[in-house]
């Protein structure tokens, strides 16, 4: 029976109690509230030097807790709390063609997207050498407190140096997950 105990600090001045598993549920909270994720549904052409809005998500799952929604790919939360965020997408370029800087950001707002703020920068180069297209995945992760379900948005920007490249679609190659992890 004391294979299911556990040693825990209550907080109470150090003093350390033993619970049984059942109750540590009690101790750590219910675990996450909002588990969801989206997905690149079509491939995207990035024009040279311009700042690209990723659009053109479709929600790959819902394990928990309400859905967010998208608009021309600004997300919008379903409740208020901190999100941990994370973003990866795969860009890629035509053979022969070198593409010397290639930017994702996540950008946030909190005023219905009248104004945004750059969260997370991630940068990279996609070489031209070969035959056939190269490729770069990118990430970006960052945790955001929502505090207004009205007014604050998540969007996705990417830029690159040349014309040539793209992002790729697919739910295992260019998503965005969005887990609630805890109350503000």
């Amino acid at each position: 029976a004391d294979a299911d105990l556990f040693l825990m600090d209550d907080g109470a001045g150090g003093t350390i109690r033993k619970t049984a598993a059942s109750r540590l549920k009690t101790y750590v909270g219910s675990g996450l509230e909002s588990v969801n994720a989206w997905y690149v549904d079509s491939n995207t052409t990035l024009t040279a030097g311009q700042d690209v809005v990723v659009s053109g998500w479709t929600q790959k799952y819902n394990m928990a807790g309400s859905a967010l929604t998208e608009s021309s790919g600004s997300f919008t939360f379903p409740s208020t709390g901190i999100y941990r965020v994370a973003c990866s997408l795969a860009l890629y370029n035509a053979a022969g063609t070198f593409v010397p800087n290639v930017v994702v950001r996540l950008q946030t707002s909190t005023n219905s997207g009248s104004n945004w703020t750059i969260r997370a920068n991630s940068q990279n180069f996609i070489g031209g050498d070969g035959s056939g297209n190269r490729w770069h995945q990118s990430h970006n992760e960052i945790d955001v407190d929502i505090t207004n379900v009205s007014n604050d948005r998540l969007r996705v920007i990417c830029q690159a140096y040349t014309d040539d490249c793209n992002i790729e679609n697919g739910g295992s190659t260019s998503y965005i997950t969005f887990l609630k992890v805890a109350e503000t």
